[in-house]
């Protein structure tokens, strides 16, 4: 089964896609995929290059699990593997199939689940579209398919094999189908796992408390770029066909000019809860730090370990500096990947002609240039705290990654005798954990009682009923019906003992089940799982079915027993034993409804009501508070926002509504209002950045940036409206973007 979205499929139809490949999967019996998607894989042809990416495709389905019989130990797929010149090799074993794609150079992911030794790293040629295997299986088998069909578009000379004989294909040609040859299993399936500890990717981290070098003057990004990359995502997400969405497009477009004002500069900011302290105390005599920040005390989770982040700030083309005033600042916080070197500070990309930013970075950027200065903190156990536990869904983790960072900038900025101070006003957005996130972000800011006002809070997807309606997710689960098995195996990981801030730390009521916490078996234990940062892709193979036996029986059973009895509140229910008594605790501390509508200031919810992985149940009586919004209510957004589909086809029209606030003229505003500093200063308040190229599209002689970044209204939708859709809105099958 071949798919190539160039061709076949809409922009927006992710959901069209997942479907696709389930009914054929449940009807056809069809055990190997290998699919073609260019943009997800970041390899396809722009301006001459070739897009790299970190992103791998995982497909999480109840159908794929269902394939597998309880004989096969199926190894997990680790990638694909891309070349110029490759021949496909499908192997398989009687319960379970696997396509890999074998090439001439190597992939650019090692297999750190099979063992071996990893290969080479490949060097990608330029210009090529190559089929892509999918899925997770033994590296030999007994048992081979005479034939696969595979769909490919060619972009440089690539051989294939129809029937065993070689074809040369040459740039252009569509094959459809193609009869690949089937190499037969040379060795039979091993049961012989072999994981290995994370390291150091080649080159290492970014160096702490610098300005990240970009492909740019100065490791300055213009907004000219800035303003196309936003307007490449509008092109992407509306249906030109269509005259009213046309129109809508069109408006958002203009909306996006008032928004991008600045240039923006990335830097990766390191800090410490130790440092967050002294800074607290040395202007504070009258509050101790760990009454704000609880969290910070030391033998917390979070104390002694490496608070790091990206922070992009707005700068003024004049001096190169950062804009003077006092300026707001924005959070939008990110998730907790499983991959620790995927943290928002490592991933920023240096070439924007060849990779575009992560996730919520494009939230970032754009609120940068609006005139805040913005934050991506990377979630504790990311980046540079890379060693060390990762958590999941515990709220203190998520404001111990932000409010550090806060007043490390703060204070920078105060130390450098600068011009330009962080005042108190922050907006903050999230989605799926990161609006998890943006809950216990904003609750620690407010903790804070020091003239810090929350100016926006936006919530997009967000599991803020942790301990009640998100519970129905253990439900489907043991039902075999939950399309992410995965978030299993995050949830009960974090409440088993991973965390020493929670009540039930060390006492015998873990979340995981005994089976999934088995000492010494690393197919079996999902601490280990978590350390080694498997991806979800090759976690899928490695959970059960049903998914819930990951989960402690004693927890399945009052769950089911308590949703079966129509009560949506295990922890409190007649089923909850006294054996659980600390672990219900521990997840009920951590829910946000109360903490949610304890707020007073703006909070706008965006959340589809067919969201399939984070229930719409779990929004609070929105019409019952003054100060709360859906998106789609408010005045200007509601006809251009209002998220309907899955909770993956959902993130990029929130992330666009989140992007609304910082519209507003920065006069009239206050969430990127900047004003003059009460000190003084010889350098003037800031007005929006004059323009960097001349009229034409010229660079002038004060351009910023090299023309050979300056992309044309003609190659602009090709060089970044191209990709966009794609890194963000099917992001969600490229390594679990949201959870």
């Amino acid at each position: 089964l071949n798919i190539n979205p160039w061709d076949n499929f809409p922009t927006k139809s992710l959901n069209k896609i997942s479907t696709i490949l389930t009914k054929k999967l449940q009807t056809m019996k069809i055990q190997s995929l290998s699919i073609t998607l260019p943009s997800i894989l970041g390899v396809a042809p722009v301006s001459g290059r070739i897009i790299q990416s970190p992103y791998r495709i995982g497909i999480h389905t109840s159908a794929i699990r269902r394939l597998q019989t309880q004989e096969s130990t199926p190894l997990p797929g680790n990638g694909a593997t891309l070349s110029a010149a490759s021949t496909t090799t499908t192997t398989s074993t009687t319960s379970y199939t696997t396509t890999t794609t074998t090439a001439v150079g190597t992939s650019t992911t090692p297999d750190r689940t099979t063992g071996g030794t990893p290969p080479p790293e490949v060097t990608f040629p330029p210009d090529i579209t190559t089929p892509v295997g999918i899925g997770g299986g033994p590296p030999g088998g007994t048992e081979v398919p005479p034939v696969i069909e595979t769909r490919t578009t060619s972009t440089t000379p690539m051989v294939v094999t129809p029937g065993g004989g070689a074809t040369t294909v040459v740039p252009g040609d569509v094959i459809d189908p193609v009869t690949a040859s089937s190499a037969a299993a040379s060795s039979p399936a091993s049961s012989d796992w072999s994981f290995s500890p994370l390291t150091v990717p080649e080159g290492g981290l970014r160096p702490c408390n610098q300005v990240i070098e970009m492909g740019f003057v100065d490791n300055i990004l213009p907004k000219e770029v800035i303003l196309t990359t936003l307007n490449g995502m509008t092109d992407n997400m509306f249906d030109f066909t269509n005259e009213t969405q046309a129109s809508i497009a069109a408006d958002v477009k203009a909306q996006m000019e008032s928004l991008v004002t600045y240039s923006v500069r990335a830097r990766k900011v390191c800090t410490s809860c130790e440092e967050a302290n002294a800074i607290w105390e040395k202007t504070h005599a009258d509050v101790t730090a760990s009454e704000v920040m609880p969290y910070c005390m030391d033998g917390k989770f979070a104390y002694g370990r490496t608070i790091g982040g990206l922070v992009l700030e707005p700068i003024d083309s004049v001096t190169g500096d950062v804009v003077s005033g006092n300026i707001a600042a924005s959070f939008w916080t990110d998730i907790t990947e499983t991959d620790p070197f995927l943290a928002a500070s490592q991933v920023w990309p240096y070439d924007f002609s060849a990779l575009l930013p992560q996730k919520l970075s494009f939230g970032a950027m754009a609120s940068a240039s609006a005139g805040t200065i913005s934050f991506v903190p990377d979630v504790l156990g990311l980046g540079e705290d890379w060693q060390n536990p990762r958590s999941y869904m515990v709220k203190e983790v998520y404001q111990a990654s932000s409010i550090p960072l806060l007043l490390k900038v703060e204070n920078d900025y105060v130390e450098a005798d600068s011009c330009t101070r962080l005042d108190k006003r922050i907006a903050i957005s999230g989605y799926s954990e990161g609006g998890y996130a943006a809950i216990s972000t904003a609750d620690a800011v407010e903790r804070l009682n020091d003239g810090y006002t929350n100016t926006f809070l936006g919530i997009g997807g967000a599991p803020i009923k942790l301990s009640t309606e998100q519970t129905r997710a253990i439900l489907e689960m043991a039902d075999d019906v939950f399309p992410f098995p995965a978030f299993a195996v995050r949830y009960a990981n974090a409440y088993s003992s991973t965390n020493g801030d929670l009540v039930n730390y060390g006492l015998g009521q873990d979340y995981a089940s005994d089976e999934y916490m088995t000492p010494g078996e690393k197919t079996k234990n999902i601490k280990i799982w978590i350390e080694y940062g498997l991806n979800y892709e090759e976690m899928v193979p490695l959970i059960p079915t049903p998914s819930s036996d990951v989960v402690n029986p004693e927890v399945v059973d009052m769950i089911v027993s308590s949703f079966a009895a129509n009560y949506t509140d295990p922890c409190n229910s007649e089923f909850a034993p006294d054996s659980l008594d600390k672990a219900c605790e521990a997840v009920k501390s951590n829910d946000l409804l109360e903490t949610v509508e304890s707020f007073k200031f703006p909070v706008t919810f965006c959340h589809s009501p067919n969201d399939e992985i984070v229930f719409y149940s779990n929004l609070p009586n929105v019409s019952a508070f003054e100060n709360f919004n859906m998106i789609e209510d408010l005045p200007g957004v509601g006809g251009i926002v209002n998220p309907q589909g899955s909770h993956y086809e959902s993130f990029p029209v929130c992330l666009m509504g989140f992007m609304f606030p910082f519209v507003a003229p920065p006069d009239e505003g206050i969430i990127r209002q900047i004003t003059p500093i009460d000190e003084p200063c010889d350098t003037p308040v800031d007005g929006p950045d004059a323009p960097t190229v001349a009229p034409g599209g010229a660079p002038s002689e004060s351009s910023n940036f090299p023309t050979s970044h300056m992309p044309t209204e003609s190659s602009a939708f090709q060089s970044f409206g191209g990709l966009i859709s794609f890194v963000t809105l099917f992001a969600s099958i490229v390594g679990g973007i949201m959870w």
